[in-house]
């Protein structure tokens, strides 16, 4: 339940936090949005008023401002207003008829000099105010138009942020979620290797447990008469013992990966470990063959990793076979990997039961009817082994005819 509302929580900060950081940054590309087509929209405005005030700041230098006749129809510009003050006084606008509704000189005091826009009876203006020798200008013009396309816009940057956050929330809860699937896997992995591991060592241990209590309450009893007692308890801590190994090794490989690639002759290897078989093999009646088509005996690849990988091979083919059986392993090029073969004409495995082989502590059912001794963590390690060196595993199999396990390793 802990695991279960750590990854909960992980999952709800992660999402929180993507959503707020890509939330900020689409927030200031907005921004910047809207503050670029301001610019765009005021600049040539902002340009012609300007222009505007030097022509009367100029003509204010030269005394001709001419306040009994009307200006040139290229001095005012289209929908602008002029107003021209002195002391407080108004001197002179342009145009003369301006209803007072749209533009009040009165409202003038309460406004800064420089470039301001401003609302008024529902308008919307842009005036530039300046103070020059006693003399106020105000040049104002209607922008409507303008703060009307500035305002869709706004609103259209507003709506974009927030179907934009909606979205990158759940898209962010997805991601999320897929990215710490792995994780959540590996956890669930764990705790099922924590059960099925203290499963498997509970068993040994609850025998010998019960086999030294059964020695302690006899104690008048000879050696002699605690054998078969004492046999079992060597039998399940030489199973413990190799229980213990089998995890450390598997734990290890898990872990931490060390290759020491070298070259190696691949038939040198094989047959070093088909010797140490031989002697068994024959005590068993059992055929052990080896097969090899090769141009190039050479591999480059960790010597010691590829021995475990085919000692757990050959000892299961070994351990899973009757008398007159055969064990042939087979070694020949396919493209740029050298091919393994393990056949054993043994008990097999169920077609439904292949998949699951690789699975740590899974026996196959065939196995446990056999009552031989296992963990089911060889493969596991056979398959971490092969995954360390690049390589590839398949097993294919009848039940009661035998198995072929293929392993594929890259000559480089």
């Amino acid at each position: 339940m802990m695991n279960k509302n750590i990854l909960k929580k992980t999952r709800k900060k992660l999402t929180t936090i993507n959503t707020l950081v890509v939330g900020i940054i689409f927030i200031l590309f907005t921004i910047f949005i809207y503050q670029y087509f301001y610019n765009l929209t005021y600049k040539s405005i902002d340009n012609e008023l300007y222009i505007q005030s030097k022509k009367f700041t100029h003509d204010i230098n030269r005394g001709s401002l001419g306040f009994n006749r009307e200006l040139p129809p290229d001095t005012v510009l289209r929908g602008t207003m002029i107003y021209i003050s002195k002391n407080g006084e108004l001197l002179k606008s342009f145009p003369e008829n301006m209803p007072n509704y749209i533009r009040p000189f009165s409202f003038s005091e309460d406004l800064k000099d420089g470039i301001v826009t401003y609302k008024y009876n529902g308008h919307s203006f842009r005036q530039i105010k300046i103070n020059y020798n006693l003399y106020t200008i105000e040049i104002i013009k209607i922008v409507d138009t303008e703060e009307m396309l500035l305002n869709q816009l706004k609103f259209v940057l507003i709506i974009s942020i927030i179907l934009a956050s909606i979205t990158v929330y759940f898209i962010s809860k997805f991601l999320t979620k897929k990215s710490l699937k792995p994780i959540e896997e590996s956890w669930k992995n764990q705790e099922l290797f924590v059960q099925d591991a203290s499963h498997e060592l509970r068993t040994p241990l609850t025998i010998i447990f019960s086999k030294i209590e059964s020695i302690i309450k006899r104690p008048k009893n000879s050696v002699e008469e605690e054998m078969n007692n004492l046999v079992i308890v060597m039998k399940e801590v030489r199973r413990l013992s190799k229980l213990v190994s089998d995890l450390l090794k598997l734990t290890k490989e898990d872990a931490i990966i060390t290759i020491n690639k070298s070259k190696t002759n691949i038939i040198d290897v094989i047959g070093d470990i088909l010797i140490q078989y031989e002697d068994i093999c024959q005590l068993q009646s059992k055929n052990l063959k080896f097969n090899y088509h090769l141009k190039d005996q050479s591999i480059y690849t960790d010597k010691e990793k590829l021995k475990q990988i085919l000692i757990i091979l050959i000892d299961n083919a070994i351990k899973y076979t009757k008398e007159d059986d055969y064990i042939i392993v087979r070694l020949f090029e396919e493209g740029s990997n050298i091919k393994i073969e393990v056949e054993d004409s043994g008990i097999g495995i169920k077609e439904e039961e292949l998949p699951l082989i690789f699975n740590r502590f899974y026996r196959a059912s065939s196995h446990r009817e056999s009552n031989k001794d296992g963990s089911g963590i060889g493969l596991s390690i056979a398959k971490i082994l092969i995954g360390n060196l690049n390589g590839k595993i398949a097993v294919s199999s009848k039940y009661k005819k035998g198995s072929i396990f293929s392993i594929y390793i890259p000559k480089k």
